[in-house]
C-alpha cells in the first residue's frame, strides 16, 4: 500500500473508533491491523471532546492520529461538552478551556 494513502487512512480512523464512532461496528482492541499499521492504544476525555489513536508502522514508526473539531454543540446523552465549549473559544484568546 502507498505510504501516504495509509496515512491518510489512519488519520480518518480516529473519527471512526471510540466514543461518538463514525462507524459503530469497528474493534477498538490493541493490535487491530489498518493495513499494515498496528492499533496501539487510544486516549479519550470526552469531556473536552478529544480522542486520539497511536498506531506503529511496520518500519516501527508511531503514528498519532486525532480528531479535529467533531462536534460542535454539547451532547448530553453522550455526557460531552462539544467543541465550541472546550476548545473553540483558544482563537479569541480564552486557554483556560480543556482543548487548550
Amino acid at each position: 500500500m502507498n505510504q501516504d494513502l495509509l496515512l491518510a487512512i489512519l488519520a480518518m480512523d480516529s473519527y471512526n473508533r471510540g466514543y461518538n464512532a463514525g462507524i459503530s461496528t469497528l474493534s477498538n482492541a490493541a493490535g487491530t491491523l489498518i493495513g499494515t499499521a498496528i492499533l496501539n492504544t487510544n486516549l479519550a476525555d470526552t469531556t473536552a471532546s478529544f480522542y486520539a489513536q497511536a498506531y506503529t508502522l511496520q518500519n516501527g514508526q508511531t503514528v498519532i492520529s486525532y480528531r479535529g473539531t467533531d462536534q460542535a454543540f454539547p451532547s448530553w446523552q453522550e455526557g460531552t461538552l462539544g467543541d465550541v465549549l472546550t476548545g473553540w473559544t483558544v482563537a479569541a484568546g480564552f486557554s483556560g478551556v480543556t482543548q487548550a
